[in-house]
């Protein structure tokens, strides 16, 4: 299973380091993310969390869509 630095996660995410070890401790924390040697890589159970954010995510953009449409008839 491939993982991420904390560099790379900062950069993709577009946070600061500071910033960016808060998060990484609380994900790892919670089990959502293991930290082995300097690479973070994701938990079965954050892949979990991860499929449900997508749900969320994709259930509001419909939601959104949806209104906007009624606005442009």
């Amino acid at each position: 299973m491939e993982g991420s630095s904390k560099t790379r996660i900062v950069y993709q995410a577009n946070l600061n380091f500071k910033n960016a070890g808060l998060y990484l401790e609380w994900l790892t924390r919670r089990g959502y993310l293991l930290k082995d040697d300097r690479v973070f890589r994701t938990t079965p159970t954050g892949l979990e969390l991860l499929s449900n954010l997508n749900d969320i995510t994709s259930m509001i953009n419909d939601d959104i869509d949806s209104e906007l449409a009624t606005f442009q008839e």
